[in-house]
This record gives C-alpha cells, structure tokens and sequence, in this order.
C-alpha cells in the first residue's frame, strides 16, 4: 500500500460506525456503535434492545501496514483488531476475542 492510498484509508476510519452483524452469530439482539475521532479517541457503546446498556471511551491506534485497529479503553484494556475491509461506508473487523468479523456500516 503506498502512503497515499495510506492516508486516504485511515481517513475513512473517521467517523460513525453501526454494527451491521456478525459473521456466525444470530439469534442475539446485541448491537454497537463506534465513533472514531481524528485525535485518535474512540467512544464505544453497547445496546441490547436499542438501548445503551455500556459505555466506553478511549484511543485507538490505526496500523496501515499490518491492517490492524487497536481500540485501548478504561486506560488498560486493549483489544487488537485485524482490519478484513476497510471502504468509506463499510469496515469490517476481526475480533480475536470471539474469532468472528464483525461488520460495521458508517452512519
């Protein structure tokens, strides 16, 4: 990847995320939302049911080269995210905690 097709992708990354599914996993009315800020802060939100049943707040850092996201929270826990596709409307991650991709839509 060459530093200009770099930049333009973690830009992409900038923004609103909604999760769309999750690659193995149904029957769960469990859903998030991610918000990605250029300062490299992230805030995460967990519903069930349409309502926010957990918050999260942190930074995130962007690795381009090994296409991999790492979202770091509560000041310690950190979670490494393999980057699948990453477009301007569509960011697909997988989660080495529960070894599925997840899928997000920009919204």
């Amino acid at each position: 990847m060459n530093s200009c097709a770099e930049k333009q992708n973690s830009n992409f990354l900038i923004g609103s995320w909604k999760l769309r599914d999750v690659v193995n996993n149904t029957g769960q009315n469990v859903s998030d939302k991610m918000t990605f800020f250029e300062n490299d802060s992230i805030s995460i939100e967990i519903l069930q049911d349409g309502k926010v049943i957990e918050q999260y707040s942190g930074k995130f850092q962007l690795d381009t080269v090994r296409n991999e996201l790492t979202a770091i929270y509560r000041d310690s826990i950190a979670t490494t995210f393999q980057i699948e596709l990453l477009s301007e409307s569509e960011l697909e991650l997988y989660n080495p905690n529960t070894k599925r991709v997840d899928r997000y839509l920009k919204y």
